[in-house]
């Protein structure tokens, strides 16, 4: 599923341009360089969102930054059978603290296989939000001899406030594209709109109501 969100129209008129990649070094602060001109590109500008992969070290607490940027950020439900997905709560997953086995530069430290072994703190961070988000609902999982899909409800609320730094930023929705059907090789896609006065419009192949 697909869903297509837009910032408030205050803060469209102040939305910039966006700038090449920068190296940050400090003290306890390493980053990967990853120098990309996105301004002569509509799609960069308008879609692009630019996010920080941020590894820290439990020994000398180094932050390794690798730049991350995406057209559309993919979110991964994890609920049980009956229970409904939650956007909110897929973020919410999709940013939190993970740790995981790495090795740190500045220290030399690496992560040995022991349960004695201190692991990376590895968090992804919001840098840069689009003026459109583009959310990708990945509704499918391995099962035992092919993918199948996640039937479950999803909730859709028509704000979303994210967080960019120390600033709120707010999207309202504006689109979505949803797949019916069970299985990945076949099914229907049907897209909701918003309309001007607020409604909601189905689009279905030639038919719209």
């Amino acid at each position: 599923m697909l869903a297509l969100l837009n910032k408030g129209v205050d803060q469209l008129n102040r939305y910039p341009l966006f700038s090449p990649e920068v190296v940050i070094k400090s003290n306890n602060t390493t980053s990967v360089q990853r120098h990309t001109n996105l301004e002569g590109n509509h799609f960069d500008r308008v879609f692009g969102a630019k996010y920080d992969s941020v590894l820290t070290c439990p020994i000398c607490n180094n932050r390794s930054i690798t730049p991350e940027y995406q057209l559309s950020l993919q979110l991964v439900p994890k609920v049980t059978p009956s229970a409904r997905i939650n956007l909110k709560a897929c973020f919410a997953a999709n940013f939190a603290e993970e740790y995981v086995e790495a090795s740190c530069d500045k220290c030399g430290y690496k992560t040995e296989p022991s349960e004695k072994s201190k692991r990376f703190a590895k968090k992804t961070e919001i840098r840069k939000l689009p003026k459109f988000l583009v959310i990708n609902l990945s509704r499918y999982k391995m099962g035992r001899f092919a993918q199948t899909k996640i039937m479950n409800h999803v909730k859709l609320e028509e704000e979303l406030v994210l967080k960019e730094g120390d600033k709120d930023v707010t999207y309202q929705l504006r689109g979505v594209i949803s797949h019916t059907g069970k299985q990945l090789r076949s099914g229907h896609y049907i897209a909701f709109t918003k309309q001007p006065d607020r409604t909601w419009a189905k689009c279905d192949d030639v038919w719209v109501g």
